[in-house]
């Protein structure tokens, strides 16, 4: 593979001023960081304990590495089989975010991992992710690394973990997803996506909370499709042109009362491994696209 740029990412279109005119789609590659900031928080060991910052020798708390570094390159478009890619090290737990808070979208990338995993996970499934409707600082999760909102699980195939399009909420987002039980408790929830089944709201109460369900991703293939649509308090999770889950009732809590969550920012996660992205494109939506529409019926 063949350098680009460094500290490279994707630009992603300012939905709330530039709009395609058409409703078309947007190429977000680009290799200037135009529309997307970078934060890293640690290389994170095995023996680190969520929500405990790292120590050195003398047990004095290390500070993050923080925005805007890209340390080790962690971040970069490179070519791949004659096409520019994001490449993220995993090295480093970290993000691309979008410097633009972005509603009622269409958002599609395709990914593949790579080789190298890192400590925490060198003994567990590649991971990845994509965080949207962010809001708020980097750095107050439990990996002291993300903002607060929802996640379209990205993760290698084969994992008991869970798989593509699994869904996940992070400092008190949450959402209603068609659902039964498999575990539910004030701090931790985890729920397996069923159609019809009655909702079931993920992280009531700031508690902590997955949704997962089978994996629907094409095995033959190289690199898995993702789609996220976004629309007002709902949204759909597709891979592989398959509907992993519908998700409605966006909203956060604020440690006294829900607020309505409708718009905020991308993150692209580093989480430990080696991933690659291509093809990121986003277009607006005025409504749920007519193919899936039903999938909100009562």
């Amino acid at each position: 593979m063949k350098s680009v740029s460094i500290a490279a990412a994707l630009s992603l279109l300012a939905l709330s001023s530039c709009s395609p005119k058409s409703g078309g789609w947007e190429d977000l590659l680009d290799e200037d960081l135009s529309k997307w900031r970078v934060y890293q928080s640690y290389a994170l060991t095995d023996e680190y304990v969520p929500g405990h910052p790292p120590v050195d020798s003398l047990g004095e708390v290390i500070p993050p590495i923080g925005y805007d570094v890209n340390l080790g390159e962690d971040f970069s478009i490179e070519e791949l089989d004659g096409e520019k890619v994001l490449h993220i090290g995993g090295r480093y737990y970290g993000c691309l975010f979008t410097k633009e808070s972005l509603g009622n979208y269409h958002f599609r990338l395709k990914v593949k991992f790579g080789d190298d995993k890192f400590e925490p996970r060198k003994n567990k499934a590649r991971d990845s992710g994509i965080m949207y409707h962010s809001t708020g600082e980097c750095g107050h999760d439990g990996w002291l690394t993300w903002m607060r909102a929802h996640e379209f699980q990205v993760m290698e195939s084969g994992s008991r973990e869970g798989s593509y399009g699994d869904y996940y909420n992070n400092l008190g987002t949450h959402m209603d997803i068609r659902s039964d039980v498999r575990m539910e408790s004030p701090s931790w929830s985890i729920y397996s996506y069923n159609p019809y089944s009655p909702y079931h709201t993920m992280g009531v109460s700031g508690g902590g909370a997955t949704c997962g369900g089978p994996d629907v991703s094409d095995l033959s293939a190289e690199w898995t499709t993702l789609d996220l649509i976004c629309f007002e308090d709902k949204a759909i999770h597709i891979v592989d042109g398959n509907v992993k889950m519908v998700l409605r009732g966006s909203a956060m809590w604020d440690g006294e009362k829900d607020i309505p969550l409708t718009e905020g920012q991308i993150q692209l996660q580093s989480e430990a491994a080696e991933v690659y992205y291509r093809d990121v494109r986003i277009r607006h939506i005025d409504s749920i696209p007519e193919e899936y529409a039903h999938l909100f019926d009562e």
